[in-house]
């Protein structure tokens, strides 16, 4: 799912939906909207491609998923504050 996510252009309700955000971003003030949205789709699938590669989950010779760095979560929190400060400034 994550291949077809980061290769498709989004369609239909994902539009939708993006565009609302972009909606509600710009009606918050955010000068470039939709350059934020980018930058965050951007981020969360960067870390889920991170995560999916250092778990083996998508390696055929792994028996069982493992997730292999705890600091995962903490990493995403720290990277997702980061940005959201960037786009207040």
């Amino acid at each position: 799912m994550l291949a077809l996510a980061l290769t498709k252009p989004p369609k239909g309700a994902t539009m939708i939906t993006i565009r609302e955000q972009i909606d509600q971003l710009t009606d918050a003030g955010l000068p470039d909207a939709a350059e934020a949205v980018r930058a965050l789709r951007a981020f969360v699938f960067g870390s889920v491609a991170v995560e999916v590669q250092q778990s083996g989950w998508a390696d055929p010779e792994v028996d069982e998923w493992v997730r292999r760095d705890e600091r995962a979560d903490v990493d995403f929190e720290r990277g997702l504050d980061a940005l959201l400060k960037g786009l207040q400034t």
